[in-house]
């Protein structure tokens, strides 16, 4: 005659996770381990700090500073998921900070936040921006670019570098 204790057994609803059985309670942990990990791999593919425009610029070592005038931006190629690149091409008004004989620069975003893009869209002609550059095998390469209005409020210099003007569109 069965006992009670295996009467329970028998009788006890058992949870079917990920297509495995479980009964016990160390089978429950060890099932919302394996379902955590997974979680936390696919995360891990994701942007680790998608820091703020002021974050990016103190960071960065630009030795050059531009103001430049978009002359044409857009996007290139099918819109996937997290992903929708473009590329803009700038002509230099006036030179902030360093030197260079260079008048035209080209940049660009991904348009993926998995690869911390800040999701700006392309310019229009005739935007202004703020270009940081950097010295690399003698050419001037953009490090960052921002709408004038963005890298005005995250870069506490560029006023001064402005000269205090305030009717730079």
């Amino acid at each position: 005659m069965p006992t009670q204790r295996r009467l329970l057994q028998r009788n006890r609803p058992k949870a079917d996770i990920i297509g495995i059985e479980y009964g016990g309670m160390k089978k429950r942990v060890a099932a919302c381990t394996v379902v955590a990990t997974l979680l936390v791999s696919q995360a891990s593919h994701a942007c680790r700090a998608n820091l703020p425009a002021a974050s990016r610029i103190r960071m960065e070592t630009a030795s050059i500073v531009i103001l430049a005038e978009v002359e044409q931006a857009a996007y290139e190629g099918t819109r996937q998921d997290d992903w929708h690149p473009w590329r803009g091409r700038a002509v230099a008004k006036q030179v902030l900070r360093g030197e260079t004989s260079v008048q035209q620069f080209e940049f660009s975003r991904t348009g993926s936040t998995t690869a911390c893009d800040d999701g700006l869209s392309p310019p229009a002609s005739g935007a202004v921006w703020v270009l940081y550059l950097k010295e690399q095998d003698g050419k001037p390469q953009v490090l960052l670019a921002y709408p004038l209005a963005i890298a005005r409020d995250a870069d506490p210099t560029l006023s001064l570098r402005l000269g205090g003007h305030s009717d730079v569109r």
